[in-house]
């Protein structure tokens, strides 16, 4: 399978790196593109270079450039027409302008949202997020279920499918499985605690 996935940007924060990650395990079985609208740091790290089969900065970014929606849409399908991925993963309503060009050319889209409330307004605000948005996605995930409540009560329709994720860390099965003598003497680790 050939995934094409789409970053806002490649900075080192929480999103992109997220997304990068991602990208990074989903390569393991599949061809993976990764797509960036605004270049970073990201791009840069010998891992992801090596985990990906094209990296591309396409610079369509309201940040640094001055295309409209029809024209930011209109280069994402380009893109995809050549590249021909089976499945689309957009990583942020603020790269949501693939969504459409996913849309159009009749590929699978995921859409990963970050956004709360205030930044979906502030995305509306410089013509990014659209309240039709959930017409172009197959399935939405998001990063918590008041991430889920603010993007669908600001759209103008339901999204077909939809997972969220439960926010947080549960130190206590990872202090449980910490404490396991098979699981310290596996990984030769003795008393230390794993996070990630």
């Amino acid at each position: 399978m050939k995934i094409a996935f789409v970053c806002h940007e490649a900075a080192l924060t929480g999103a992109p790196k997220l997304g990068f990650e991602i990208a990074r395990y989903l390569s393991d079985t599949s061809e993976v593109i990764m797509i960036v609208k605004k270049e970073g740091i990201l791009l840069t790290v010998p891992e992801y270079k090596a985990a990906f089969s094209k990296m591309l900065s396409v610079n369509t970014s309201h940040e640094v450039s001055r295309y409209s929606f029809p024209e930011r849409v209109s280069i994402a399908r380009q893109i995809l027409q050549d590249e021909k991925p089976d499945l689309l993963y957009v990583n942020s309503v603020a790269s949501s302008d693939w969504c459409q060009a996913g849309w159009l050319c009749k590929i699978p889209v995921i859409l990963h949202s970050h956004e709360m409330r205030n930044e979906l307004l502030s995305l509306q605000s410089v013509d990014i997020f659209k309240r039709d948005l959930p017409k172009y996605v197959d399935l939405l995930i998001t990063v918590s279920p008041d991430a889920e409540i603010d993007i669908t009560e600001l759209c103008s329709r339901p999204f077909k499918k939809v997972l969220s994720s439960v926010p947080g860390i549960n130190f206590n099965a990872i202090k449980q499985l910490s404490d396991e003598k098979d699981f310290r003497r596996q990984r030769d680790c003795h008393n230390s605690i794993f996070f990630g």
